[in-house]
């Protein structure tokens, strides 16, 4: 940290990293000084006729340092939830394809006539964004694009791929973020690990226990159904492997439909970032490899691409031990790092809600949760609840609007270039890549 004199009685402190402001945040407040403003993730406390200005934000230092400051900020484009124009409306094309009952709005332009076969391929984090600005115009992917839609809400993987498998929204799973807290052992968990979020250890629960849910096609007496998925216990999963699996079950002789998941490319652009120029080799490869596959498909199939969710470039800020935040809860944050969920102490509340909009506002909007639910974030209206959504969602939950992500776990071992969740653009709009044979 560095201190300046900016007049006598106004002075600015440069912080390193966000959790050092917040520490000094805290020891200010308790010494009497009061928060006069806020604004791109610095604050202005006030004690007597005496200023002091906290930033980790980088600017020009000089008289004029808060409108430095402010002027970095970049607002950005949001992108609310939909229900009734995303993924779920892929599956109820496939359901209504085969003469089933179906809840979900069907995606204009897809369906076109009746289908023998029908698959849906994911590819991890592949937005809209992450294909335009990726893929040459002359791609396969590229070529057989149709439209974008919106990404199933939260946008991120446990929630979305788990909505297509089931044909459910995150509302009615309880399948609505990475990890979540399960009050039978008091801990937040990985649900697809089962592992202590904070520790990493075995927890002894699993959410495919605690919370089943069966594949869209369960009930499609007449029809084959298959999921088709990497090996997660292999830390060189290949989409080859995948996309042959899919090839030789399309050629049986049955009505089908297939879920088909890749985990590329979210997995690299966590590490690089969206537009590294490994991501676009990669992305390369599997435009090639997914043009072999579709062609080698049989003539009576309809192939679906898309995406749980988009991607876009991050920051981290810090508050894993923030204790003018953490003092204010009644256990850890949870959820996902940008569609982040709190459980406020019931006399801190107003509080909480001022400390949160005073250090983040511009970055993450708070709602409370069933204001969030009745606006339809995270399922339509007349969906089941999840009994496990009053733990999950708790009291408060900070949707990502802007360039940051929260670490609310532990000091970082690894820090995302790129991440999701949020309900900017390039996280909430995915595309709808339609090849006929």
């Amino acid at each position: 940290m560095r201190s300046y004199s900016i007049k006598d009685n106004y002075t600015f402190f440069k912080y390193d990293n966000s959790k050092e402001m917040y520490d000094n945040l805290y020891d200010l407040l308790n010494d009497g000084y009061e928060i006069s403003d806020s604004f791109n993730l610095s604050v202005e406390l006030k004690k007597n006729e005496n200023y002091i200005l906290l930033s980790f934000i980088d600017s020009e230092i000089n008289e004029n340092i808060k409108e430095n400051i402010k002027r970095v900020y970049k607002e950005e484009k949001i992108v609310l939830p939909d229900f009734s124009d995303c993924q779920l409306g892929i599956i109820s094309g496939f359901r209504k394809n085969f003469g089933y009952d179906f809840k979900y709005p069907i995606i204009d332009g897809v369906f076109d006539k009746k289908y023998k076969k029908m698959i849906i391929l994911v590819l991890d984090g592949l937005g809209s964004n992450i294909l335009i600005n990726n893929l040459d115009d002359n791609s396969f992917l590229k070529r057989h694009y149709l439209k974008t839609i919106h990404s199933i809400y939260p946008s991120t993987t446990a929630a979305s791929t788990t909505a297509m498998k089931s044909g459910l929204s995150p509302y009615t799973t309880g399948w609505t973020g990475w990890e979540n807290y399960f009050r039978e052992i008091n801990k937040n968990i990985v649900l697809f690990t089962g592992r202590d979020s904070i520790t990493d250890e075995l927890s002894g629960i699993t959410a495919y226990t605690q919370m089943p849910y069966k594949p869209f096609y369960h009930d499609m007496d007449r029809v084959k159904g298959y999921t088709v998925e990497p090996d997660f216990s292999k830390e060189d999963r290949k989409i080859d492997d995948v996309l042959d699996e899919s090839l030789k079950l399309n050629k049986l002789d049955e009505l089908q439909v297939q879920y088909v998941y890749d985990t590329e490319p979210d997995h690299l652009m966590h590490e690089l970032g969206p537009y590294d120029e490994k991501i676009k080799k990669l992305l390369k490869e599997y435009d090639l490899k997914i043009e072999e596959y579709a062609k080698k498909l049989t003539p009576d199939t309809l192939l679906v691409i898309t995406a749980d969710h988009g991607h876009r470039a991050v920051k981290p800020i810090d508050i894993y031990n923030a204790k003018v935040i953490n003092e204010l809860l009644d256990r850890k944050p949870t959820n996902d790092a940008r569609c982040v969920t709190f459980k406020v102490k019931k006399d801190k509340k107003e509080r909480f809600e001022f400390i949160f909009n005073s250090l983040f506002k511009g970055y993450f909007e708070l709602y409370k949760t069933e204001d969030a639910i009745e606006k339809g974030f995270f399922g339509l209206k007349d969906d089941i609840r999840s009994e496990r959504i009053d733990d999950f969602l708790a009291d408060y939950i900070a949707f990502g609007i802007n360039d940051r992500y929260i670490n609310y776990k532990k000091e970082p071992d690894f820090i995302f270039k790129s991440h999701h969740a949020g309900i900017t653009k390039d996280e909430m709009e995915v595309p709808v890549i339609v090849y006929r044979k």
